[in-house]
């Protein structure tokens, strides 16, 4: 059944459709605007770090407002609309599930983060200038190594790694309400079957 909001890839946001790449970084002052509906979903996982400038997000019909120092989750399947980028400092982070499970033999990795696939958090995650110092770290780490001529998937993956476990450390350390890892997993294996990833479709 063909969905009312076109699917993309990963490919789409580099204006190369064909592209099966798995994972990109892009900075905002240099990528190009990508040729996608205003209104659409990811058949992928994005990550937005915002260093300076406010910009508003739309997820799921929901508006939020990203200020500095802060990081924009989206998941696979989330109605989304980005209201603009070329004012912003940052960049965004784009990578499927089969990247992130890479040699990992625990397949609910990535439905243990609390902030991914989740109906019912706040998809921007606010930091301290200390904490967002530390975010920054890894993800020039990862755009250094993928900088690389002869750039390694699985180091790239690993201080992807560390950087989402450095987030949810810090959801950990924030939040008054607990989750238990066992009913999260339980959750979000459910919304899979509901809303299983779709096979790439626009028209």
């Amino acid at each position: 059944m063909k969905s009312i909001f076109p699917f993309y890839k990963i490919g789409h946001f580099i204006n190369q459709p064909s592209n099966p790449t798995a994972f990109e970084l892009l900075r905002f002052d240099k990528m190009e605007e990508p040729d996608v509906d205003d209104y659409h979903k990811h058949n992928f996982y994005e990550i937005l770090w915002t260093e300076k400038g406010i910009s508003k997000q739309i997820i799921d019909y929901n508006e939020y407002e990203v200020k500095p120092n802060s990081l924009f989750f989206i998941s696979p399947n989330q109605v989304h609309h980005f209201e603009e980028w070329k004012p912003l400092t940052g960049g965004t982070i784009l990578f499927t599930e089969d990247f992130y499970l890479i040699n990992r033999t625990n397949k609910d990795m990535l439905f243990e983060l609390s902030f991914l696939d989740n109906l019912y958090t706040n998809p921007c995650i606010e930091f301290n200038k200390k904490e967002f110092d530390k975010i920054l770290q890894l993800i020039h780490q990862i755009e250094t190594e993928k900088s690389r001529k002869d750039q390694n998937p699985t180091i790239i993956q690993s201080y992807l790694h560390f950087l989402l476990s450095e987030v949810q450390r810090h959801i950990d350390i924030n939040e008054h309400i607990h989750t238990s890892k066992k009913y999260l997993i339980q959750f979000k294996q459910f919304k899979a079957v509901l809303y299983p990833n779709p096979i790439y479709w626009k028209g």
